[in-house]
């Protein structure tokens, strides 16, 4: 299958019927008219993304081992990138992962699921960070979190951030 397209700058949009097509996927030979490229298609773009497989599961739940729970997938437990049992040490956080996965419908969208990523970093550490390295990373981030910086204006966002942020900032000041 081929399509033509006007090229114009340095992107090119192109559908072919009711699929778009990779721009990694297409091979460009100049055509004969100048202002016209010949796209050779070799395949069709996927509709879900290369982090994306289909969903293999039917159900989610949380069980405990060794006082860790453990997010299970049917009757497979989940495990990590590098292969071990995903495991949490608290039941909130495992019910809010177990819900993440739940929330999945056709497809495990990896990338929408931050606090399973969230906990694979923090279970498998993989860049080798130390405690120390990582408190820095996250001081870095500080320095631009939005509870760190107040508006005035208009009164009641202000009063609003006082009731909603101060206990956070008194919470965290405790640690």
């Amino acid at each position: 299958m081929a399509a033509s397209v006007v090229f114009r700058g340095l992107s090119v949009l192109v559908r072919c019927g009711k699929s778009d097509v990779s721009l990694s996927s297409i091979a460009l030979f100049k055509s004969s008219n100048a202002s016209q490229l010949d796209l050779a298609l070799p395949h069709k773009r996927c509709l879900h993304s290369p982090r994306e497989l289909k969903k293999f599961y039917k159900n989610a739940t949380i069980s405990t081992a060794d006082g860790w729970y453990e997010i299970n997938l049917d009757k497979r437990k989940l495990r990590t990138p590098h292969g071990n049992i995903f495991k949490v040490p608290s039941e909130p956080l495992a019910l809010a992962v177990a819900t993440e996965w739940n929330s999945q419908e056709k497809y495990v969208n990896r990338h929408n699921m931050h606090l399973t990523a969230l906990c694979n970093s923090a279970l498998e550490n993989p860049l080798h960070k130390t405690r120390e390295q990582l408190t820095d990373t996250i001081i870095h981030f500080l320095e631009t979190d939005t509870i760190c910086y107040r508006l005035t204006d208009p009164p009641d966002l202000e009063q609003l951030e006082r009731e909603k942020w101060d206990p956070v900032i008194a919470w965290a000041a405790q640690r």
